[in-house]
């Protein structure tokens, strides 16, 4: 799964499970309020026209706020920790968007209501984000585990840095991001030559083929010019 498949699998996941929350607020939203809502059956309530434009916008609206937010920028390198802080600030966030713009107007006839109708969508959409966000997640790492993926990564050196570096990525293979694709030949004495991908000559094409992310500069001369070109 490359990097543009993940985050696809997240905006998609997003997608339905945030239409999926909405439904369910809603109904659970019309037995809480539904007397002072105007509609005398729930199936009134979930197919007026105002309610279907919100079972588009709203899950819009949180894959918007999540984009926004870098939520979707380079999920390789997400953490189930920092997932969920991230999760549950856009949660926090997107409940208190919905609730001053839509659920305000219900008018209920206890103000406690509306206490009642922040925690029941809140605690929904989260049920349904990080649920399915974290098995993606757990996909994702456990490919890392299998060496299945990672950032594609160019090492500009073919020296005794470079070859340094090697080995200690293979080393730690299971625990970095980094997928090292391959050296460029430099002036410096040469790393086993299966790595060589080509030289400084060769770089934008190597970067545009392998689709390089990461570049990693590892020369044994630190010649000012060497470093600058």
């Amino acid at each position: 799964m490359n990097n543009r498949k993940r985050i696809a699998a997240f905006v998609l996941s997003d997608l339905i499970f945030s239409l999926i929350a909405w439904i369910l607020f809603n109904i659970l939203r019309y037995y809480s309020v539904g007397a002072d809502t105007g509609f005398n059956s729930l199936e009134s309530f979930l197919l007026h026209g105002k309610a279907i434009a919100l079972d588009i916008i709203v899950p819009c609206f949180w894959i918007a706020l999540s984009a926004l937010s870098g939520y979707y920028h380079a999920p390789r390198k997400k953490s189930a920790g920092t997932d969920l802080l991230h999760t549950l600030v856009i949660g926090l966030s997107g409940t208190l968007l919905i609730f001053f713009t839509v659920i305000i107007n219900d008018l209920p006839e206890s103000y406690t209501k509306y206490y009642e109708l922040i925690i029941i969508l809140f605690v929904v959409q989260m049920i349904l984000l990080i649920v399915p966000r974290t098995i993606i997640l757990s996909r994702i790492h456990k490919a890392y585990l299998k060496g299945k993926c990672g950032i594609p990564t160019l090492i500009i050196g073919s020296g005794k840095e470079a070859a340094r570096l090697l080995e200690q990525f293979q080393a730690q293979r299971n625990n970095s991001h980094d997928l090292i694709v391959g050296c460029i030949a430099t002036n410096d004495s040469q790393t086993d030559a299966k790595h060589i991908l080509g030289n400084m000559d060769d770089l934008a094409t190597i970067i545009q083929s392998h689709h390089i992310e990461h570049l990693i500069v590892a020369l044994d001369n630190t010649d000012e010019s060497m470093l600058q070109d």
